[in-house]
């Protein structure tokens, strides 16, 4: 199996360094980048608890629930801040459009006679659910998107 993984990765590593050249997808720097801007702002709250504990213990104060609430925003932190983008604002703006020009799939009008690239298109601009997944109106449902702001 890691034979497999290995060549998949060596068959995709043109094409991910195309996409990169483009400005479609983040460069490793880049992901970093967009990664810290939030992530750095969101831990910031918790070093700030850490501080006002601090602060308690040392005037004898009862902190157990700035602890409890420190710790719980140190998680949705990491939790919703530390995954690393993927798609640059470009690529998400050529990924809209691309999902408008071809919507028309979304309708269920993929028959025999159509075009032998026109699933795989379908698949790879709105999920395996298709229809159903871009209907739903969440954002990314369909594509696993960021939806992150600070890129």
């Amino acid at each position: 199996m890691n034979n497999v993984y290995g060549k998949a990765i060596e068959a995709g590593e043109p094409m991910i360094k195309r996409l990169q050249e483009q400005g479609l997808v983040m460069s490793g720097r880049q992901g970093a980048r967009a990664l810290l801007c939030p992530f750095a702002l969101a831990l910031s709250v918790p070093i700030i608890g850490l501080i006002k504990i601090a602060v308690g213990v040392s005037h004898d104060r009862p902190v157990g629930f700035l602890i409890i609430l420190t710790a719980l925003t140190a998680i949705v932190a990491v939790a919703g801040f530390a995954r690393k983008p993927h798609r640059s604002r470009r690529g998400d703006l050529v990924l809209n459009r691309l999902k408008e020009t071809h919507e028309k799939l979304t309708h269920g009008e993929l028959g025999l006679g159509t075009a032998s690239g026109t699933l795989p298109l379908a698949v790879g601009l709105f999920g395996l659910g298709g229809p159903r997944e871009h209907r739903s109106g969440e954002p990314g449902a369909a594509t696993g998107g960021t939806g992150q702001l600070c890129q």
